[in-house]
């Protein structure tokens, strides 16, 4: 099966790269041609297939070197990538890109689960608000081509009889917050996350969550990640910042162990920092929305530290608990092999900022935002100059009085 898979794959890349527009074809002729032998839309292959596989070919050569030895990226989802980076101008900042999303797709373990389409869009928008953040995405537009609504939208409607629904558009950081204090309300409450929502703007109460983000302090101007909304923008980071009230070390967590059932505080901010989603292979459940996992239940001796724990969606905890799967922990890289059904197994490999996939990328950042910072300060500098010269003043000369 996962050789017809792979032959599948790359004979409708073959399809697709071996059939680009030919010399002076009008693309709408490029689009009916290929609609006549494909069976995909015309107006799809007009809108999508040209122009997001035309990027994709044309900006991001590690990539399409990496997908030409192993055809394991979808045509799908390779129009993703592309249409993401179609705004991208500057080279190396395309070339920051084509580097993260590459080691992003590169198999590390046998028979690894692949990310999911949207994983990859999320991966793939994540790298262009790090590298390029003033650049509109196409989640930023609806499916007519109009923009979008923006955070900062807040929208009530009243038409239905008896009830008004609102709608709100946040940052995925900001939000973040509001879903912590929602959830936290909902289960100290025992009510629905509705009546949290009202009660939380309506009572006269206060509620206080806890929220980790994870910054190197080895890396001068590293980037941000928290839970759920993954790398943050220049933007995000600033606000997150500005919030932060207690700095630890999280590698101290590594090393905790305790014989109660509920992880230390430390245990859990390094799992969850290793673990960007659910451990099971192929999830996209976030890490805000998994639990903490003892892979031996701690009734049955379990302890409850490292080499024990991970982090699962209900989904797949359930699949354990009745004994439909079954995993293996690598407490050093992250990574978690699962047996399943058939004697099938399948190896997940994390990608949060505790790995060693997420140590490079805050690198790369760290050193491209640096280099950022020098040639504006040289830009400025130049400026300066070329102002000093045609006022007639040397900063260099000696003080005349």
């Amino acid at each position: 099966m996962a050789v017809k898979s792979r032959l599948k794959r790359r004979l409708d890349y073959e399809i697709w790269m071996d059939n680009q527009p030919r010399a002076n074809e009008t693309i709408t002729a490029y689009s009916t041609r290929m609609a006549a032998s494909t069976a995909v839309s015309r107006y799809t292959i007009k809108d999508s297939y040209v122009t997001s596989l035309g990027a994709y070919t044309d900006k991001l050569p590690r990539l399409k070197a990496l997908q030409e030895m192993l055809f394991h990226i979808e045509v799908g989802s390779l129009r993703t990538i592309g249409a993401a980076v179609m705004a991208v101008k500057d080279p190396e900042i395309l070339a920051r890109i084509d580097e993260g999303i590459t080691d992003f797709l590169t198999p590390t373990a046998p028979r690894q689960a692949l990310p999911t389409t949207s994983k990859i869009s999320d991966k793939i928008n994540e790298l262009v608000n790090l590298y390029d953040p003033k650049i509109r995405l196409p989640r930023d537009f609806d499916d007519g081509g109009k923009p979008a609504p923006v955070p900062g939208i807040f929208e009530t409607d009243d038409s239905i009889p008896g009830l008004t629904e609102y709608r709100i558009t946040l940052p995925d950081d900001q939000a973040s917050i509001l879903n912590s204090v929602l959830q936290t309300k909902s289960i100290s409450d025992k009510t629905s996350l509705t009546e949290a929502f009202y009660d939380t703007l309506t009572d006269n109460t206060t509620v206080t969550v806890t929220k980790w983000v994870y910054k190197a302090a080895d890396l001068t101007d590293a980037p941000m990640w928290l839970p759920g909304a993954g790398w943050l923008s220049p933007a995000a980071q600033a606000r997150w910042e500005e919030m932060v009230t207690v700095v630890k070390d999280a590698t101290e967590g590594r090393q905790e162990e305790t014989q109660a059932h509920d992880p230390t505080m430390g245990l859990v901010a390094w799992v969850t920092g290793v673990h960007d989603c659910c451990s099971g292979p192929s999830s996209t459940t976030k890490t805000p929305a998994t639990q903490f996992e003892h892979r031996i239940p701690h009734e049955e001796g379990g302890a409850t530290a490292l080499d024990n724990a991970s982090r699962v969606s209900q989904h797949w905890h359930n699949l354990k608990t009745d004994g439909q799967v079954k995993y293996l922990h690598d407490p050093v890289t992250g990574m978690t092999v699962w047996l399943l059904p058939g004697n099938i197994f399948q190896v997940s490999v994390p990608d949060g900022p505790l790995t060693p996939g997420g140590a490079r990328l805050a690198m790369t950042v760290s050193e491209h935002r640096q280099q950022a910072e020098e040639r504006a300060r040289a830009r400025g500098e130049a400026r300066r100059a070329v102002h000093n010269e045609k006022i007639g003043y040397d900063p260099a000369a000696p003080v005349p009085f």
